[in-house]
């Protein structure tokens, strides 16, 4: 959320509650006050709330951040490009342009386990994020600057092979195991209404603790299967369609 009020209502608080309950991840901007010290927006203000400040492109706090300890971690929020109206693009700033990244690579998280909640992605990031300022946290960066390779990597660790969905005509598979594995990657295609109509079969070869990149031999309307052999029919692990 790219939003705040400095004012702590009950009823936003209420509804922070309820989505932390039922399991939604909340994140927030801490505004753009240009203040240090116990000035919360809400509800970034809330420990339910993933707070995100700005760094720029130096890696400094940025002048304009919220500085206090409703900030957990920090993301690029200067010289972006944004949008402009409905058909332009200019350059803005602000923890307002920062929250969207952390966002989206929380979500990133979630899409290689949805058993994650708030509690573990906030281990995650305090766990993987690149200091800036002191040693562990402080009220400039939080926990630091949001380091998405990182996060992803401890993420996938306890799962032993992690595929990607199809993305720009590739799927990337990440092996965790402590050895190489030789498998077989099996692209499905299908109709417009989602029949299948045929495949096309490769052996993969993974070493261990590295990741493959496969390219797609269909252009739209595929998925893909990581199997053990042809022979057990073992599907180890499968990606989502591609549009």
């Amino acid at each position: 959320m790219s939003l705040g009020t400095p004012v702590d209502y009950t009823f936003i608080y209420d509804a922070v509650k309820y989505a932390y309950n039922k399991g939604a991840v909340i994140v927030a901007a801490v505004g753009n006050t240009n203040k240090q010290g116990f000035n919360y927006y809400y509800p970034a203000g809330y420990n339910e709330v993933i707070g995100v400040g700005s760094v720029d492109i130096y890696k400094n706090v940025s002048s304009f951040s919220l500085k206090n300890n409703s900030v957990f971690v920090v993301a690029p929020g200067e010289s972006l490009k944004s949008l402009k109206g409905t058909n332009e693009y200019t350059y803005k700033k602000g923890t307002s342009q920062a929250t969207p990244v952390v966002a989206g690579a929380i979500a990133l998280m979630l899409s290689a386990d949805n058993s994650l909640r708030t509690d573990d992605i906030k281990r995650i990031i305090s766990e993987t994020s690149e200091d800036l300022g002191t040693t562990g946290y402080d009220y400039n960066y939080g926990y630091g600057l949001l380091n998405i390779p990182a996060m992803f990597r401890k993420v996938i660790q306890k799962v032993p092979y992690y595929v990607s969905p199809i993305n720009d005509g590739e799927v990337l598979i990440f092996n965790n195991t402590t050895g190489p594995m030789q498998g077989v990657g099996v692209f499905a295609q299908y109709d417009d209404k989602k029949h299948y109509v045929g495949c096309s079969i490769t052996d993969v070869l993974l070493m261990s603790g590295k990741k493959s990149k496969i390219k797609v031999p269909f252009k739209e309307n595929s998925k893909f299967f990581l199997w053990y052999s042809m022979e057990s029919a073992y599907p180890l692990s499968e990606t989502r369609m591609s549009k």
